[in-house]
């Protein structure tokens, strides 16, 4: 080991005179200088490496959001301690949910006859899959909600996609055929709106004199 001090450089300039300090580029202001210099260092004391770790991700955590790991950063200088690892989180799309704050929204596929009679269909969520329940006469579109099965007690929203059948069996096609028939009969019985614009007839009623009307929480 050699001593060495760290050194002032002095320059003048256009008559002005001003003094840089800067560290000792063989001690790096430490005053102690190595005989030869660590060929994996190269003096600095420190050698990079990388290595690979287990994060552990906050229920709830969206893009954005920046996890800090403890002392798993940059070693510190002069025999300093450690940084701070900051790990900044972006979340993939995934293909079957759709996040809206707390809220999941997913869409489920379920057939005609279901939907027109009612019944159960299998529905994927965060936490596996479950049994949905459709109710008689649902409509493609319809949102079903499913309580604390989102993020953080938030829900689960389902949105119906009545499928028709391609492929069927003489049996269902000999059923459908039926119900066809029945519905079209009972499409044509129903009388069309008279007056007016064709649309679906109103369901708003006149009101009385000196009545207010209230929604549900009234």
């Amino acid at each position: 080991m050699s001593r060495q001090r760290a050194g002032d450089r002095a320059s003048q300039g256009e008559g002005q005179f001003f003094t840089v300090t800067r560290p000792c580029a063989a001690c790096h202001g430490t005053g102690v200088a190595p005989a030869q210099a660590c060929p994996d260092c190269h003096g600095e004391g420190v050698v990079e490496r990388t290595r690979t770790l287990s994060l552990s991700i906050p229920e709830g955590t969206e893009s954005g959001a920046v996890l800090r790991l403890a002392r798993l950063g940059a070693a510190g200088t002069g025999g300093g301690p450690p940084g701070d690892l900051l790990v900044h989180v972006s979340v993939r799309p995934d293909p079957h949910f759709r996040r809206e704050g707390n809220d999941v929204h997913s869409e489920v596929p379920v057939p005609m006859a279901i939907a027109a009679l009612g019944g159960k269909v299998p529905l994927r969520t965060l936490r596996g899959q479950v049994k949905l329940s459709i109710p008689p006469g649902t409509s493609s579109g319809a949102q079903l909600k499913l309580r604390g099965q989102g993020i953080r007690g938030g829900d689960h929203v389902a949105r119906v996609m009545v499928t028709v059948p391609g492929d069927l069996s003489p049996r269902q096609r000999s059923c459908s055929r039926s119900w066809g028939e029945a519905a079209s009969e009972a499409a044509c019985a129903r009388p069309l709106p008279t007056g007016g614009a064709a649309g679906p007839p109103s369901d708003r009623r006149p009101r009385q004199p000196g009545r207010v009307a209230r929604g549900l929480g009234g």
